[in-house]
């Protein structure tokens, strides 16, 4: 998913860019929670989970 992407430098989300905010997080964290496809949902959550907004 595009939004939880942004958050990270690269698509392999392992490092969360330097201008993330809690809002930046929030949106995408918003639009997993609307995913209907387990996998995908989850896969999504564990990019979100995985680096945490310091």
């Amino acid at each position: 998913m595009k939004l939880v992407n942004s958050l990270y430098t690269t698509a392999e989300r392992k490092e969360i860019k330097a201008n993330a905010t809690w809002d930046n997080y929030n949106m995408p964290k918003s639009s997993v929670n609307k995913v209907k496809q387990d996998k995908s949902k989850k896969d999504l959550t564990d990019g979100l989970k995985k680096n945490r907004i310091p």
